[in-house]
């Protein structure tokens, strides 16, 4: 069979084609980034990055707020004395490379850290 024809050669890039957007399509809906809050050294808890949400940690004598919003994180409140955690704005896959503490949001008083991580196979 030769495929020389300019048909042959259109169904092909079509066939291309299709399987791309559906890998596009279908693989974000499997995955997609992923916010990683620890307390200390420990995972407390891993959401998804594309449903908004609150996440309150309370601890002995501090509580930090987590807010996940529009396809971001950010430190909404925090009971820490000087605040640079809520200082640090909002990450998001866009500006996680340009920003100083990368795809992390530190409280380093509370002992709460936020990764904005790659998506994986973990569910909420």
């Amino acid at each position: 069979m030769k495929l020389t024809g300019k048909k042959d050669m259109l169904i092909i890039g079509g066939a291309l084609l299709l399987c791309a957007v559906a890998y596009l399509l279908f693989g974000a809906l499997k995955g997609g980034d992923r916010v990683k809050i620890y307390v200390g050294d420990e995972l407390y808890k891993e959401i998804s990055l594309r449903e908004d949400q609150t996440v309150i940690i309370e601890q002995q004598d501090c509580k930090n707020v987590i807010r996940i919003e529009n396809g971001g994180v950010f430190m909404q409140e925090s009971t820490c004395r000087n605040q640079d955690c809520i200082e640090q704005g909002t990450v998001t896959p866009e500006n996680a490379g340009s920003r100083a503490l990368g795809n992390w949001i530190i409280c380093l008083p509370n002992k709460v850290s936020v990764e904005l991580a790659p998506g994986n196979s973990h569910e909420d």
